[in-house]
């Protein structure tokens, strides 16, 4: 548990955290995003927390966070997420940002055997913790972000390098803890950048049992979905959802 947040929003007080930072051995990391709002999603909100301090990072008034670029690097300091996926990819994309001994609480908790992973169910079954989630779905782009919005993207990093610990010892204790490891080094590996080239359907669930023509109705209506999402600036889901595309394509 961590207690004094900072709110950051220049490059000298980025570089005074990555000073401080490393002098300890383990960092919580956690992001809020905007893609359930901009076609284009990018990092909004970056939160993180040592054993005794917590930081949020506003990144939309920093132009350049290249200095947080040695600390994410350093192996010789973990980096904590919970469900690390998408926060790796997301922070490669806008900040070119590779991460190097990554260690994931919601990979480790399911090496343990809890049934339930997300980081709410395990902070509850571990701390007795409830993690309000009402601000989940606001728009992280907004400014300014009211103190309470902040407050609550710092809870989630708030018992993580706890939680970690403990998780490790069990792990430990499970002769699992390598397995883990190996797990969380393919996770900290940024596969390639999505070039755009190949066909939209691809990666959409259900294309694979539909007839060519529907397939090929599908990859335009996809397109067109693309087109007016980037036009309008809004996410996908809100120009045309995934089953009215696939109840159009296969119509008639």
């Amino acid at each position: 548990m961590t207690n004094g947040l900072k709110i950051i929003a220049s490059a000298s007080e980025i570089a005074r955290l990555v000073r401080s930072v490393g002098k300890t051995g383990r960092l919580a990391v956690d992001l809020e995003a905007d893609s359930m709002y901009h076609f284009q999603e990018r990092v909004c909100l970056l939160q993180m927390a040592t054993d005794r301090h917590q930081a949020v990072i506003d990144p939309l008034s920093i132009e350049d966070l290249s200095a947080l670029k040695p600390m994410f690097n350093n192996p010789r300091l973990q980096k904590v997420f919970h469900g690390a996926d998408y926060d790796v990819r997301s922070l490669y994309r806008d900040f070119q940002i590779e991460i190097r001994n990554l260690f994931d609480t919601q990979l480790a908790s399911r090496f343990v055997g809890l049934k339930e992973t997300g980081l709410e169910a395990v902070l509850q079954a571990r701390f007795g913790v409830n993690l309000d989630k009402k601000y989940q779905r606001k728009d992280w782009s907004q400014r300014p972000l009211p103190p309470e919005m902040i407050a609550y993207a710092a809870n989630d990093v708030r018992y993580l390098i706890e939680l970690a610990e403990m998780l490790e010892e069990e792990l430990r204790a499970k002769a699992r803890l390598a397995w883990v490891q190996e797990e969380c080094e393919h996770l900290s590996r940024v596969g390639p950048v999505h070039n755009g080239k190949e066909p939209l359907f691809l990666n959409f669930k259900g294309a694979g049992r539909l007839s060519p023509r529907s397939l090929a109705v599908l990859e335009a209506l996809l397109q067109l979905r693309v087109a007016l999402a980037r036009k309008k600036d809004r996410p996908l889901f809100k120009v045309f959802s995934n089953k009215s595309l696939l109840t159009l394509a296969t119509a008639g």
